[in-house]
C-alpha cells in the first residue's frame, strides 16, 4: 500500500482517471446491453 501511496500523492488526477474510466466503461456497456435487449423484445 506504501507504492499506492506514493503514487497517489504525485499522481492524484492520474489514480481518479484509474477510477472513473473503468466505472464509466462498466456504466456504457451495461447501458449498451441494456439498449440491445430493448432493440431485441421491442
Amino acid at each position: 500500500m506504501k507504492l499506492w501511496n506514493f503514487i497517489d500523492k504525485h499522481h492524484e488526477d492520474l489514480g481518479v482517471a484509474l477510477f472513473i474510466l473503468p466505472c464509466l466503461l462498466t456504466a456504457f456497456a451495461t447501458a449498451g446491453i441494456v439498449f440491445g435487449i430493448g432493440l431485441l423484445f421491442r
